[in-house]
């Protein structure tokens, strides 16, 4: 199909020069053209790089947001286990500091008690 095209485009242009051919094309045209194919070609090899970068880039942006995101959720799964110990020991702690008040009221009653006595 490639050479049905050439053989086309080969038979327009021999068309356009007539059929002796002298008419020449114009070498400014074909310079131009020449140029502005170059130029797309550079764009082209230049866009497909740059985006090869930009994707090898968010790939690494999307491994750091994966590898972050899971450590971000063992420390919440690590905070909640301390927070719960936590409470757990300050729940100790009360119990017991009521436990030692509970004790120190005692004693008071009874050395106002004893004392009532020796006194009284």
């Amino acid at each position: 199909s490639s050479l049905v095209f050439c053989r086309q485009c080969r038979q327009a242009m021999e068309a356009r020069q007539g059929m002796n051919g002298a008419q020449q094309p114009d070498p400014a045209v074909d310079a131009t053209v020449q140029a502005f194919a170059q130029w797309l070609t550079e764009m082209k090899t230049k866009n497909g790089s740059n985006l090869r970068e930009m994707l090898s880039e968010m790939t690494v942006i999307r491994d750091g947001i994966a590898t972050n995101n899971g450590e971000l959720t063992e420390f919440k799964r690590y905070s909640t286990t301390i927070q719960k110990q936590m409470q757990a020991h300050i729940g100790d702690l009360r119990d017991k500091l009521a436990t030692a008040f509970r004790e120190i009221t005692a004693l008071v009653d009874s050395k106002r008690a004893s004392d009532h006595e020796l006194l009284g």
